[in-house]
């Protein structure tokens, strides 16, 4: 089945996510910060949200190269068991993409 350029099956998820923000915007609601489930970790929604000033916390998948980031950041830390938040930068050998 082929589906117009337009149809909601052919966007991205950067795209739906930003049909989403402005639509709120548009109705006057204000977005200070956005949580976003492990089905929006893709590279294009940080700079989307950046872009348009909102913070966001975004779920990372439980994959063995998002295990291999985290079991990076714990060794960093002094005792390995420590609660925290770990950035990380999307590039071109993301895990996920849109």
């Amino acid at each position: 089945m082929d589906f117009p350029k337009d149809h909601e099956l052919k966007k991205t998820k950067a795209e739906i996510a930003k049909e989403f923000v402005e639509d709120a915007l548009g109705k006057g609601l204000k977005i200070r910060k956005a949580i976003l489930d492990s089905g929006f970790f893709v590279k294009e929604i940080p700079a989307l949200l950046d872009e348009m000033s909102i913070e966001f916390l975004i779920r990372a998948p439980r994959n063995s190269r998002v295990s291999k980031l985290v079991l990076a950041h714990h060794k960093k830390l002094d005792h390995h068991y420590e609660v925290g938040a770990a950035e990380i930068e999307f590039g071109k050998n993301d895990t996920h993409s849109s």
